[in-house]
């Protein structure tokens, strides 16, 4: 019996005699916020198109001036060239090559959560600066930075909260939140809870106040998907 059990609690062996390492369990986490991207690199060569996906659970976008999310997201997807020291080795032409590069969405998150990169490194001031500029967002929002072979690449996502950071810099400051629940807006700081404007208000509040400014973090949730998410949730914490 002892036998027995030493054989079936021994791990799978590696070819090279090394124990893999256990992958860890799906939480509600994954279920709600993990997405995929997929990085497509095109030789220039040989034209051959190889791919490889990778895990997220937010994007980070680059902040320019006078911009929106939407624009923001055709940034983060666009073709970039491989080139002189910074060329691509491909395995089909088995040498280094020009190619281009871009990352588009595989998987698409029940929840979108977006990171504004407004905390840059200034090389004159030797310090990272806060980047304010104004970043339109919209209270809908659909991806088309997709892949071809991408899931509901359709899907339309609706405004559900934002983190503002208060401060000058990244090394001070204060974080706040405005989440909305049952159509009205709530600001969220520290222990204190303000109603901030209704439904019907908040397009034309968000897109022309100091908000666009200021956000730092967007979540967006696909449309239908609440109730999906909540029972996900209700599951994991009966197991808990």
């Amino acid at each position: 019996m002892p036998a027995e059990r030493h054989q079936s609690s021994t791990k799978p062996k590696m070819g090279n005699g090394e124990t893999p390492t256990p992958q860890p369990e799906p939480t509600w986490v994954h279920e709600i916020f993990q997405g995929i991207l997929t990085s497509e690199t095109r030789c220039l060569n040989c034209e051959t198109v190889s791919s490889k996906d990778e895990d997220f659970f937010d994007l980070q976008v680059d902040v320019d001036q006078n911009t929106s999310i939407t624009h923001c997201l055709k940034c983060f997807s666009n073709t970039e060239t491989l080139c002189s020291d910074n060329k691509f080795k491909c395995d089909h032409c088995s040498s280094y090559q020009e190619a281009q590069k871009r990352m588009r969405v595989k998987k698409l998150p029940m929840i979108l959560a977006l990171h504004l990169k407004r905390f840059k490194y200034m090389e004159q001031y030797n310090r990272h600066i806060k980047v304010s500029h104004r970043v339109v967002f919209p209270l809908e929002l659909r991806l088309f930075n997709t892949s071809d072979d991408a899931v509901n690449p359709d899907r339309l996502y609706d405004l559900v909260a934002v983190v503002i950071h208060c401060g000058s810099g990244p090394n001070r400051g204060h974080y706040i939140s405005i989440v909305k629940s049952h159509g009205f807006w709530l600001l969220f700081d520290d222990d204190m809870v303000d109603l901030q404007v209704d439904q019907e208000d908040m397009a034309d509040v968000v897109p022309g106040s100091p908000i666009s400014s200021i956000c730092l973090q967007e979540f967006y949730i696909s449309t239908g998907a609440l109730i999906s998410g909540l029972r996900v949730m209700g599951e994991c914490s009966s197991l808990g």
